[in-house]
Order: C-alpha cells, then sequence, then structure tokens
C-alpha cells in the first residue's frame, strides 16, 4: 500500500546518542531520519520518538533532538514501545492507521513495536534505510521477520515521493532538494 500523508505518523524509536555510537552506519541512519523529520513537519505528519531508558543510554541524538523540539518524547524501559501506555495512548489519539516506522536496533526494538503495530491493525512501513542494527546480519534478520509479519520495507526516498504524491506543488519542490 502507498504510503498517504493524511494517514501517516512518522514514529522515531531509541536513536540515541549512546546507542548510536556503536552503530556502524549511523551516520546515514541520522541523516535519513533527518530528512524524514523535515518532511514530516512540512506535511504535518505527526512524530512520535521513543527513548530507551535513557539514564543509560542518553538522549535523543543532537542532530534530531534540534529538529524535535516540540515533538512528543517518550521515555520507555519495554523493548516494545507499544509495551508502554503512553505510547499507545499517545499513537491512537493521532488517530492515523500508517505507522512509518525508523531507528535502532531494527531486531529488538524496531522489531518488536512493528510486530505489535500490525497485530494492532495498524499499517507498517518501515525505512530500511533509516533502522539500523549493530550488525548487518541483525539488521536482515530484523527486516526480514518484519516484513513476513506483513510489515512494507521501504527507503527514505520512496516514503517522501509517497506523502507528496505529486511533483509541481511548494512542497515538492521545497523537499525534493533533501535527497538530491
Amino acid at each position: 500500500m502507498l504510503i498517504k500523508q493524511k494517514d501517516s505518523a512518522l514514529v522515531i524509536i531509541d536513536i540515541q546518542e549512546r546507542l548510536a555510537r556503536v552503530m556502524k552506519n549511523r551516520d546515514a541512519i541520522i541523516q535519513n531520519s533527518k530528512i524524514l523529520i523535515k518532511v514530516a513537519h512540512r506535511l504535518e505528519v505527526p512524530i512520535l520518538t521513543s527513548l530507551q531508558y535513557p539514564k543509560g543510554l542518553g538522549p535523543l541524538v543532537n542532530d534530531l533532538a534540534c529538529e524535535l523540539v516540540s515533538d512528543a518524547q517518550i521515555e520507555k524501559i519495554h523493548f516494545n514501545c507499544c509495551d508502554e501506555p503512553s505510547f499507545m495512548d499517545r499513537l491512537r489519539s493521532l488517530n492515523k492507521r500508517q505507522i512509518i516506522l525508523v531507528g535502532m536496533e531494527c531486531h529488538v526494538c524496531v522489531l518488536q513495536t512493528a510486530i505489535t503495530l500490525i497485530e494492532n491493525d495498524f499499517e507498517v512501513h518501515v525505512v530500511r534505510d533509516a533502522v539500523t542494527s549493530r550488525t548487518k546480519e541483525h539488521w536482515k534478520n530484523g527486516l526480514s521477520r518484519m516484513q513476513h509479519c506483513g510489515a512494507d520495507i521501504t527507503n527514505t526516498e520512496s516514503t517522501i515521493f509517497e506523502l507528496l504524491g505529486k511533483a509541481g506543488t511548494p512542497e515538492f519542490k521545497e523537499l525534493s532538494i533533501l535527497i538530491r
């Protein structure tokens, strides 16, 4: 299914300082997530951010935190965002059925969240170039399991163009430069 602007929310999972330090491709993940945040803000797609045990893993990485000043940040100790009641309450209040997922780690928190969202009748779109794990094997396994459970595995550029829907608009002109 195509991602639609009016039906979508962006969920950023645990892209935190101490966790990001051990990710080999952290710069690309952070950059692609930052692009998606800019697109979401411009197109008025709501954003939720989870922070896994911030006392241990630190705050959201600075490059994203400066983009998310007024967006909801939900602290959690569960790996699965959906096991945190405030997350599900906030997500349901948005009244969006399509969830765009980015974050760390693909085979743990992103995976568990995606599967539970699917089980709760959300349409899940995992942005493969904006999720990561400590190893490529774990990343691939996480993506494979999510796809097997019904998640759509996509990429940053496809997500942007699906949210935009058409060329020739002021939004297209402004946002398409982010991926050139």
